[in-house]
């Protein structure tokens, strides 16, 4: 009786323990994707419209604290390249809304 209670219990341990390392992997991969979504896209940004830029901007802005979740060093690259995306989209978007 003891034993099949031990077995229950490690059973649950282990299902427990294998949806949260999980849950990281899924998130890692979540957030990439994301930022490959967003920083592919830095070629096409003189065929963007104004409001595709602001999307974009926000977009980047709801990944930045996502990024900054990450170790120090992956934190510093993925955050200063995201950095360089933004400030490219917020150029292109100044130059649009400037009348010629």
């Amino acid at each position: 009786m003891r034993l099949l209670q031990l077995v229950r219990a490690l059973s649950v341990l282990v299902i427990l323990c294998s949806a949260l390392s999980a849950a990281p992997a899924e998130d890692a991969a979540a957030w990439r994707q994301e930022y490959d979504s967003l920083c592919g896209r830095t070629l096409e940004t003189e065929g963007m419209t104004e409001q595709e830029l602001v999307q974009l901007l926000g977009r980047c802005d709801k990944l930045k604290p996502r990024i900054e979740n990450l170790e120090a060093t992956e934190r510093k690259v993925f955050l200063r390249r995201l950095q360089l995306c933004c400030d490219l989209y917020r150029y292109m978007l100044d130059v649009k809304r400037t009348p010629q």
